[in-house]
């Protein structure tokens, strides 16, 4: 089966639109009819049914293609705790509620908010992939007991100023500083994860205004409708750029911190 793309029609049915269970069964008993009564008029009537039947289902098919355009895919929520579905479905509902306005609107302003609404497709991705994310930095935050660390690193910090041991309070010193980098770093992670919620949060409130400027345009002349569309595609943009910057910067962090855990060791090493 062919696959279809996010925001694309799905494949043209081809000769599988002229045929129907009850066209079949509607040109059937006007054959039989006709034979029994020797009447070509039954037949006659069967074919006109038949030909009805099979625009209905021409126009059905023409609608759905209409609407597969403007359908997000459904978000994938697999390995998501219950606070990821909940942005990704939230997400989801909030774009798909601009396209849905776009795609209600007339032609004139549907033209208009082309631009806009492949921004809500572009930013739809990018609140997912933050969703997943989240769900990773969680993932790792949950494994660790952050308020055990910072005991563990105080009890030895304790240790190295209660001994008079030279060697001891080296132990005790080193293990302190390497805890203390510990917990910076997953500190760091969990401001990463609200930074990522609150960027979350901006996205769909984003999403909202874009939909009631959409209304708002629906209900303005056509002069009106497209300083609204030109406004709200640069808008979905800038939001987009910002939404690639927050990423490159978490992508930096991640980096720096795995390096900085590679070189604590070697540090540790040549102090002693």
């Amino acid at each position: 089966m062919a696959q279809v793309r996010e925001g694309e029609p799905p494949p043209a049915p081809g000769w599988r639109v002229f045929f129907s269970t009850e066209g079949a069964v509607l040109l059937g008993a006007a054959c039989v009819t006709a034979w029994a009564t020797a009447s070509p008029v039954f037949l006659a009537l069967g074919a006109a049914g038949y030909s009805l039947v099979t625009a209905g289902r021409v126009r059905q098919l023409r609608a759905e293609r209409a609407g597969a355009a403007w359908r997000l895919a459904a978000p994938d929520v697999a390995g998501l705790d219950g606070a990821g579905r909940y942005l990704a479905l939230e997400g989801h509902a909030a774009a798909q509620a601009v396209l849905n306005e776009i795609r209600e609107s007339p032609d004139s302003v549907r033209d208009l908010f082309g631009a806009a609404a492949t921004g809500v497709r572009e930013l739809y991705r990018r609140h997912d992939a933050l969703v997943r994310r989240r769900q990773e930095l969680c993932r790792g935050l949950a494994r660790t007991d952050l308020p055990a660390l910072r005991r563990q690193r105080d009890d030895l910090r304790a240790r190295a100023g209660g001994t008079n041991d030279p060697a001891a309070r080296r132990h005790y010193t080193a293990g302190a500083r390497a805890l203390d980098q510990s917990v910076a770093s997953h500190e760091e992670l969990d401001r990463d994860s609200r930074r990522i919620e609150a960027q979350l949060a901006g996205i769909r409130a984003a999403l909202e205004n874009a939909r009631a400027q959409v209304l708002r345009a629906r209900s303005a002349e056509a002069r009106g409708a497209a300083s609204e569309g030109v406004e709200l595609a640069s808008a979905l943009d800038a939001l987009t750029r910002e939404v690639d910057t927050l990423n490159l910067a978490l992508d930096e962090a991640f980096v720096t911190d795995a390096a900085s855990e590679r070189q604590a060791p070697h540090q540790e090493r040549t102090r002693e």
